[in-house]
């Protein structure tokens, strides 16, 4: 008997979302992902894009969630780790053509993929729930930014039920 734990099979954000980043993936065949914050989406885009995604890299910080994670049978692209803060954020040394930044930190994160240059040439990072004002410096680390979906939460900061999506590129945005 199988005792890994099956966690549901769509991330945690709206549906619109989830569908926007099924496009852009499909659109752009990132071959290296990055992910920072682990969860349903570390489960669900590579394995739904395994014919795309050749390595997904998610990095967790919080080690109950991650040794919650590891209970389910990961996709064969997918590679997690357990990162404690601060190397949570410096822990990524290659560069990848699609980062998600969905974890903690965030604006730490975006700033040390700009600094370092973890975006291949044509190379799109994407920010959940990038509405939240928090996060509106995001925007300064890179050539190009688009909202492609703005928050729908309550509040200055969003509140329970926020959600927003961003891209971010050096190069023109066409999607």
């Amino acid at each position: 008997m199988d005792n890994k734990v099956k966690l549901p099979d769509i991330p945690m954000m709206a549906y619109h979302e989830r569908l926007k980043i099924d496009e852009i993936i499909e659109k752009l065949k990132p071959k290296n992902c990055l992910e920072w914050g682990s969860g349903k989406s570390t489960l669900y885009f590579p394995e739904t894009h395994k014919d795309i995604i050749q390595r997904w890299d998610s990095i967790e910080h919080d080690e109950k969630w991650f040794k919650e994670l590891m209970k389910n049978k990961l996709p064969t692209n997918v590679y997690l780790f357990y990162v404690k803060l601060p190397n949570y954020i410096t822990f990524p040394i290659h560069k990848y053509d699609f980062i998600f930044v969905d974890g903690i930190e965030r604006i730490k994160c975006i700033q040390y993929v700009s600094i370092n240059k973890l975006l291949n040439k044509k190379g799109v990072l994407i920010l959940h729930d990038s509405g939240r004002t928090r996060y509106q410096t995001a925007s300064n680390y890179f050539k190009n930014n688009k909202v492609l979906f703005k928050s729908v939460g309550i509040g200055s900061d969003g509140g329970p039920d926020f959600n927003g999506l961003t891209i971010f590129s050096d190069y023109l945005i066409t999607i």
